[in-house]
């Protein structure tokens, strides 16, 4: 474990170098395979091309503002803060391993490569699911070139080849159900998608119905999603997470970074306590009533920035055993092995921590904190 932060940090800094590279990435475009221009297959022309390379830009200086913190923790109580309350301290690593400094080159000089180093192909960046289609067993297959397949008989009559007719499909949406009943109800049924993108088909839960309109993006609940199941691996955006009122892809609301004003409570009368090492407040971990929680103030690119750990780092690297924690309370609870396998702690400290260097400081030269959940001073 004492390599994982560590880790962490190298892939922000993968990142930062490619933002801060002239030569190198300065375009969405650049990074994914992503269509700006309108809403088929997963396309994101309903948000807006200049919306979403504001969204990646943002990403970007988050990640610098998490990688800041990293390095400031020695030397800013600030950051010292943050992050033991967040990480439970740093652990430092004697040496970075040979393969983060590959995936920071690639990143620099050629956008990639994700799933960590296993997949180079530029990957694509969705604004809905709607690049799969909903099928089932009974439907006709295609082969890789996306051609439907056929039976032809000795006489020379031809029969369509079912999905379900073929082992690997078969194995495949097996092997999916059994995964999704190992973690949710014992009637959860795996179904196939179909990828006019990849040519491909992918498995995945029902949601509720077999109802061709339901897909990943029709729970509230699911706001984005990274596969490596196919190649190039990909991101979903759901509707969900630009603000829209419906699953539909339109009129998305769209936070900026910084979209609210820091508000802070004036901590410097509260009772102090000692907690992992440092001086807090007593009322770390108890609700400010009606206080700014750091939750109100995460921006729709912090999605797209949780994401990009899934991708970067692949889903295996980047799930707590027990599953993603997206609360802060949660997270301020969190084992040091969970919380740095977590991509909502770090993007949760990325926007903290960019608040208290974007944010002036009061008459006595205190910066805005967020180590107990919510806006504080003092």
């Amino acid at each position: 474990m004492m390599l994982l932060l560590w880790t962490w940090a190298w892939t922000l800094l993968t990142l930062v170098t490619v933002v801060n590279s002239a030569s190198s990435v300065a375009s969405i475009k650049n990074v994914f395979n992503v269509n700006l221009d309108d809403n088929s297959a997963g396309g994101c022309g309903w948000v807006g091309a200049a919306a979403m390379e504001t969204l990646f830009s943002e990403c970007l200086t988050l990640a610098k503002a998490g990688l800041r913190a990293i390095d400031e923790y020695d030397t800013s109580d600030a950051a010292k803060r943050l992050i033991d309350a967040f990480f439970r301290g740093k652990k430092e690593a004697p040496l970075i391993p040979g393969q983060l400094q590959e995936i920071r080159d690639h990143w620099l000089n050629h956008g990639g490569p994700v799933n960590d180093g296993a997949v180079i192909e530029k990957p694509h960046l969705f604004c809905s699911d709607s690049w799969l289609t909903k099928l089932t067993m009974q439907d006709q297959a295609r082969n890789k070139n996306g051609d439907e397949i056929w039976d032809t008989k000795a006489d020379g009559s031809r029969s369509p080849v079912t999905i379900g007719s073929i082992n690997e499909y078969i194995q495949k949406q097996q092997n999916e159900r059994n995964a999704l009943r190992g973690t949710g109800p014992q009637n959860a049924q795996a179904v196939p998608y179909y990828s006019v993108v990849h040519k491909d088909y992918i498995f995945d839960s029902f949601y509720g119905s077999y109802d061709p309109q339901r897909g990943y993006c029709t729970p509230k609940s699911n706001q984005a999603a990274t596969q490596h199941i196919m190649s190039p691996s990909s991101i979903t955006l759901c509707p969900w997470s630009f603000g829209t009122r419906t699953r539909a892809p339109a009129d998305p609301k769209i936070k900026s970074l910084r979209h609210q004003a820091a508000e802070p409570v004036d901590t410097k009368p509260a009772r102090r306590i000692k907690y992992a090492g440092i001086t807090k407040p007593a009322a770390r971990g108890r609700k400010f009533s009606g206080k700014q929680e750091l939750a109100s103030l995460m921006p729709t690119a912090a999605t797209l920035f949780h994401e990009t750990f899934h991708l970067v780092m692949g889903n295996a690297r980047t799930t707590p055993n027990s599953g993603e924690v997206y609360p802060v309370a949660k997270m301020l609870g969190l084992k040091h092995e969970d919380a740095v396998v977590n991509p909502e702690t770090f993007a949760a400290v990325a926007v903290a921590y960019d608040y208290t260097l974007n944010t002036d400081v009061d008459e006595d030269g205190n910066v805005v904190e967020f180590f107990t959940g919510y806006t504080t001073r003092g």
